[in-house]
């Protein structure tokens, strides 16, 4: 379940400066590369092996039931863990904490292939990024520049027509309460509709035009540009995203674009979102 993040007055410290497990999380070291949270606040991350920190005692522990390495994570709305994981188990998995089992949802990467509409447990799911949960329980991820997804009734996995014109590999992936898809590319923000499949352009991509850094504010999404490391979704349709464009900030920046009119609002770059770097910086936390 995608968490939005906070403004800076709100962001507080939820574990790390630390080594152990069975501690206060915030007396933990972490190095995570996900994070997502349950229906009851169990806070999940991601930094190769699992952890979890347990939304009544604070405790951190990390997870020997899941022998995978995970990456990116997400919960659906049954309480279990999505794991896309790489490296020598590439794959998605899911993580459930009642029966304490891992289930393995794509096929083994020696004995699968990839094609439209089979069952996810026989197609081939190479290095899976950017794992959302859809309303209806629908598992969505990302392989290089495309986008699958798996549907929760019949098991099957598919891939799902973003654009064409786009390049590099998608940097985030979010779906609203209406099941429609959000997609982040490195220089846009797009949307597909659920009913018609139509693809939105909600921010970035102007192509017509020449970029000098992440400017833009204080106009029209449509004609900013955009540097995106993820993407989420609020309740009220706003969509936050980390922009870490270093030809102009230092540090990356946690960038809105209002749902009404659909304009960047005027920010400042704050070092609450950390430093720009080759690896994702997550919004959904």
């Amino acid at each position: 379940m995608p968490v939005t993040a906070g403004r800076a007055a709100d962001v507080e410290v939820v574990a790390g400066g630390g080594r152990c497990d069975g501690v206060a999380a915030t007396d933990a070291s972490v190095v995570p590369t996900d994070v997502a949270v349950d229906e009851a606040g169990n806070v999940y991350v991601s930094e190769g092996w699992l952890r979890r920190v347990d939304a009544t005692t604070g405790i951190i522990s990390t997870i020997a039931d899941v022998p995978v390495y995970a990456t990116d994570i997400a919960t659906d709305p049954e309480g279990r863990v999505v794991i896309g994981a790489y490296y020598g188990t590439s794959g998605v998995f899911r993580y459930d904490p009642r029966a304490g089992t891992v289930e393995r949802l794509t096929g083994d990467p020696d004995n699968c292939r990839l094609a439209a509409e089979i069952p996810a447990s026989e197609a081939c799911v190479s290095d899976p990024r950017n794992i959302a949960i859809g309303p209806d329980g629908a598992i969505y991820g990302s392989q290089f520049s495309g986008v699958w997804r798996i549907d929760a009734a019949t098991g099957l996995i598919t891939v799902e027509t973003v654009a064409s014109d786009v390049e590099g590999y998608v940097q985030g992936i979010a779906v609203d309460a209406r099941g429609r898809l959000y997609v982040a590319y490195y220089d846009r923000l797009l949307r597909v509709e659920r009913e018609t499949g139509a693809t939105i352009r909600l921010a970035g991509g102007d192509l017509k035009r020449e970029c000098q850094g992440s400017d833009g504010d204080g106009g029209p999404a449509t004609a900013a540009c955009i540097a995106a490391r993820d993407i989420a979704v609020e309740a009220d349709g706003d969509v936050i995203f980390p922009d870490s464009d270093t030809r102009r900030y230092a540090s990356s920046m946690r960038r809105p674009v209002r749902s009404a009119a659909w304009v960047v609002p005027r920010v400042t770059p704050s070092p609450l979102i950390g430093r720009d770097s080759s690896t994702r910086q997550r919004a959904s936390t």
